[in-house]
């Protein structure tokens, strides 16, 4: 069977092959006809309101747990997203005033794409988000000026 990433309610899981079991613990799995999403996590660490930023903003609920992050919507109990850990490429968390804020942070998958999430407690979740992605795999993102800085440098030395 294949494993991989699936969003559901977002029209993405036509993408890949259905899997035969919904509690895989490498991938996500996906099932016609399953009402409420199987946790993929044995044990949580941190459950939190959330915000998913894709197309527009998603409200619900965001769970870390021994195997996955998980984000569940409130409105829609079909509507979430399973992201095991081993499928996580790294994190970049947009950090501000030398790290006393930070806005979002963003998943970004081996194969499947980015998820920008923001919860209601940034430090606590990527506090907890560290138990499980080494240290190395956390990374700041770009500051805008770093961005214009990076933008500038590649066109002198280009041309």
């Amino acid at each position: 069977p294949v494993m991989a990433l699936c969003v559901r309610g977002r029209g993405l899981c036509s993408v890949f092959e259905p899997v035969a079991r919904p509690r895989a613990l490498t991938g996500i799995t996906y099932e016609e006809g399953d009402a409420m999403a199987q946790s993929l996590n044995t044990k949580l660490d941190l459950t939190t309101r959330g915000t998913m930023f894709m197309g527009l903003s998603k409200y619900g609920d965001v769970m870390i747990g021994d195997r996955a992050f998980e984000f569940y919507n409130e409105r829609n109990p079909e509507d979430y997203i399973q992201i095991p850990w081993t499928e996580v490429d790294h994190i970049a968390a947009s950090v501000m005033f030398g790290g006393r804020l930070i806005p979002r942070f963003a998943i970004f998958t081996k194969q499947n794409g980015i998820f920008s999430f923001s919860t209601r407690r940034n430090k606590q979740t990527l506090r907890a988000i560290r138990e499980y992605i080494p240290a190395d795999r956390l990374l700041r993102s770009p500051t805008f000026f770093g961005v214009i800085k990076r933008g500038i440098l590649h066109l002198i030395h280009r041309g």
